[in-house]
């Protein structure tokens, strides 16, 4: 993240000499200013009950409803918040990457602001990610939004599932180890969209079952027009990955294939010459030569693909 496009609201706890977190909880704020408060009381009881150390990334996404007068007194009040002020709005995909960006902890946990992602499941996606899976989503259960909106989730993450691998019916209320993290967040994705992303990192992934309740308050920030365009523009980005996935593969094989045809292509000894009366025997070039197009397509299939 450019540093010009945030303020941060330091804390005590970013002192050199502090023990890094056992848990980072990330959360992206927009239009959440009345849940905030709560959400961290009820952070802080169920983590101390837990019984690890943590810290509470909020990411304020140029919320315009005072959402950063809630935060400054949430941070001057709690040691183990910090809350990063973006100064324009980017979208909850890169508001929570801004906050990965800034994570310290061992696991992290990123969930929504507005009470719908209840941090009481914290502990059971905590316990369900064991070895070998690196992340653990929430499969969702309950009536917490319209049959409509309901209808056309299911079959959207049902797309994402088949095109990604990653568990049906799952939002964005999810636990990381901290090697899919790093995964994540050397990504090279203009337009990024985070269930896609852990689903291209090929790691382990599993899910639980968590009841999602209706809204405490407010309204989604997500209109019917702007769900359809997260939509399509998130299967569009998946889509397209799978597809450069595809021909990445292809052309690794067909790399395969033209430096083995290269590697032969060695310098043989003149057979006339392979013995020679009263003479020393000549020294064979046994060093593979590539040609000119040969290590362009090395070089080619050696670049970080981007999203």
């Amino acid at each position: 993240m450019n540093a010009e496009s945030a303020v941060l609201i330091p804390r005590l706890a970013r002192l050199p000499g502090v023990a890094v977190p056992t848990v980072s909880i990330i959360v992206p704020v927009y239009k959440s200013s009345a849940t905030l408060v709560e959400l961290d009381a009820r952070l802080n009881r169920v983590l101390d009950k837990y019984g690890v150390t943590f810290e509470t990334i909020f990411v304020n996404d140029a919320c315009p409803s005072g959402s950063i007068d809630v935060l400054n007194k949430i941070v001057l009040q709690n040691n183990d918040s910090i809350a990063i002020s973006l100064q324009r709005n980017v979208g909850q995909q890169r508001a929570v990457l801004t906050g990965l960006s800034f994570a310290l902890g061992k696991t992290v946990v990123v969930m929504d602001a507005d009470l719908q992602d209840p941090p009481e499941a914290i502990p059971k996606l905590l316990d369900a990610l064991k070895p070998p899976y690196q992340a653990a989503f929430t499969t969702r259960r309950g009536s917490f939004e319209s049959p409509g909106r309901m209808l056309t989730s299911r079959i959207f993450k049902w797309l994402v599932h088949v095109l990604t691998g990653i568990p049906k019916n799952v939002g964005m209320f999810v636990a990381l180890k901290r090697p899919m993290v790093d995964a994540l967040l050397e990504l090279e994705t203009a337009t990024p969209y985070m269930l896609g992303m852990i689903g291209f990192t090929n790691r382990p992934t599993t899910a639980v079952t968590v009841t999602r309740p209706v809204r405490a308050s407010g309204q989604s920030a997500y209109t019917p027009w702007k769900r359809l365009r997260a939509g399509a523009t998130a299967f569009l980005v998946v889509l397209g990955y799978r597809l450069r996935r595809r021909k990445s593969v292809r052309t690794s094989w067909r790399n395969t294939v033209q430096i083995a045809s290269c590697i032969q292509n060695v310098s043989e000894p003149d057979q006339s010459h392979s013995v020679i009366d009263n003479g020393p025997v000549p020294k064979l070039n046994r060093t593979p030569t590539l040609d000119p197009i040969c290590k362009a397509d090395i070089r080619r299939s050696a670049a970080p693909l981007s999203l």
